[in-house]
């Protein structure tokens, strides 16, 4: 693989856990390398993320239960504070996800300033004190339009008064994870693929499963 696409094209080793060997052994061998290269590296995104997480799914699907139950009412809030109490453990990095309203489970991120250098800057009026909020060391990172979208839309979260900065309104099922170089998926799935595909498992050997793609 290296031959054909150039060392310069090598983006990283995978370790992918696709089984479980409940046989007697030193040392159980549940997983596979795979050899990742590009076509052309240049052409990439600098950063990967990965749309799987099961801390995710959890987090989106007990929103979606609490919203059905409560509605978007204050007692949808009491509810969730309460199952965020039992199942915080589980949620690893989407454990600062503490609010919900009717769209689902969000967060407060201050990802609002821009990184580096000078960024853009303006006046963003506290809604109660009127008075302007304070601004990022580096000013924000997205011009004064963008703001006025975000608002309208209601992604702009605001501090009890205009000493905070503001924050951005971010939903858990628009998360995505770093990708990582360990991934832990059921081996089965790509025999799962090729018989939705073509009705039977056995088209061909050892397929990958889609997802894993």
């Amino acid at each position: 693989m290296s031959a054909h696409f150039g060392r310069a094209n090598v983006l990283g080793t995978v370790v992918w856990k696709n089984v479980t060997d409940n046989n007697p052994t030193n040392i159980a061998v549940e997983h596979e390398y795979v050899e990742c290269f590009a076509k052309d590296r240049g052409t990439l995104e600098s950063e990967w993320k990965s749309p799987y997480s099961e801390a995710k799914d959890l987090l989106v699907a007990s929103g979606v239960e609490l919203i059905e139950k409560h509605g978007d009412t204050p007692a949808l809030q009491v509810a969730y504070q309460d199952w965020l109490r039992e199942n915080r453990q589980f949620l690893g990095p989407l454990e600062g996800y503490k609010f919900i309203d009717g769209d689902g489970i969000y967060a407060g991120s201050r990802s609002v300033h821009n990184p580096g250098q000078e960024g853009y800057r303006y006046d963003i009026p506290h809604p109660d004190t009127s008075k302007p909020c304070k601004q990022p060391l580096m000013g924000y990172r997205f011009p004064e339009d963008t703001y006025k979208r975000l608002l309208a839309e209601g992604r702009i979260l605001f501090g009890k008064d205009e000493t905070k900065l503001i924050e951005l309104k971010v939903y858990a099922h628009e998360y995505e994870a770093k990708l990582p170089s360990v991934i832990e998926l059921d081996g089965r799935s790509g025999a799962n693929d090729l018989t939705n595909l073509f009705g039977e498992a056995q088209t061909f050997n050892n397929p990958k499963a889609s997802a894993l793609l």
